[in-house]
């Protein structure tokens, strides 16, 4: 195994960072990192970034997510989560399963909401979950969230089952708390299992327990190993040889390449950029953007695959 993405099916109980250190231990490496936090008592998808993939985490960090959740109603906790301690209760039974479906559908789309007091978010250079461990009291600040695609699976007299894709930066916990107060009973997350980190599914991914079961070849031809070269399957793809590759290896565009780029990829819109391929070795060797007016740019460069 060289560089590429290592797909996790994460299990309850332990962090992103927990994960990342036994698998660290498990290929006897060092430069593996994650793309997109779980917490703890989350489950599913974690990209691991392995080698020189760790330079991709930017643009896997900025795809979207897709969850399956459990909202607990009727109990309210300071964390947003199960895991926090509860600070109000109200009995949820009186509720009509059609509104509780009604009133979580109707929290799709772009949606203006409070950031969770205990997250990693900044206020004038301190962590609100810091601000919020010393019992400070702050007004936490809202943030533009957008859930779609939502699906209500099942209602029950105290628990809601939904599924929905996120962007970047949106916080479940905060959509869980938002069903509570639309009910007017308040809620709080009970589970949460992450199934996509775009264009990655938990599908393909593997059991931290089986990865750390197999041996690393066979771990290479899994579903759950993408190497460098296959990641980012979305993006236009380019092939460049001889002199040409030399130069974007040194951080250069030749200035024909980029006059092609200009006129076969140029008007495209949007455009999350380009994957440079050797044509010799088939292997990774750049990764463009576009940046009107000013034509195309080296975001990354791999040299030596």
């Amino acid at each position: 195994m060289e560089s590429g993405l290592l797909l996790v099916n994460k299990p309850e109980g332990l962090t992103s960072h927990d994960v990342v250190g036994r698998c660290r231990r498990f290929l006897q490496r060092k430069d593996i990192g994650h793309a997109g936090t779980l917490d703890p008592m989350a489950t599913g998808l974690l990209v691991l970034l392995v080698g020189k993939a760790t330079k991709l985490s930017d643009f896997i960090l900025n795809g979207d997510k897709a969850y399956a959740t459990t909202v607990r109603l009727g109990v309210e906790t300071d964390t947003d989560d199960i895991t926090g301690e509860v600070v109000a209760k109200k009995d949820p039974s009186f509720l009509d399963p059609q509104d509780v479906k009604e009133a979580a559908l109707s929290l799709s789309g772009q949606l203006e909401l409070p950031v969770p007091i205990y997250s990693a978010i900044k206020v004038k250079g301190k962590k609100l979950y810091e601000k919020a461990r010393k019992g400070e009291d702050f007004k936490p600040p809202m943030r533009s969230m957008t859930f779609e695609n939502l699906i209500v699976e099942t209602v029950a007299s105290d628990r809601v089952q939904v599924q929905f894709s996120c962007t970047k930066g949106a916080y479940v916990r905060a959509w869980g708390k938002a069903l509570g107060q639309k009910l007017k009973v308040g809620a709080t997350l009970e589970a949460l299992h992450r199934t996509h980190s775009s264009p990655y599914s938990v599908s393909d991914a593997m059991a931290l327990d089986a990865i750390l079961e197999s041996v690393p070849e066979d771990l290479a031809t899994s579903t759950a190993w993408v190497p460098l070269k296959k990641t980012l399957p979305d993006w236009p793809v380019i092939k460049v040889t001889g002199y040409d590759e030399k130069l974007i290896s040194n951080g250069q565009i030749p200035r024909k390449l980029e006059r092609f780029l200009e006129l076969e990829y140029g008007g495209m819109n949007p455009l999350q950029g380009i994957k440079v391929l050797s044509r010799r070795s088939g292997e990774l060797i750049s990764l463009l953007s576009h940046e009107p007016p000013l034509g195309f740019k080296i975001r990354r460069v791999f040299p030596n695959q």
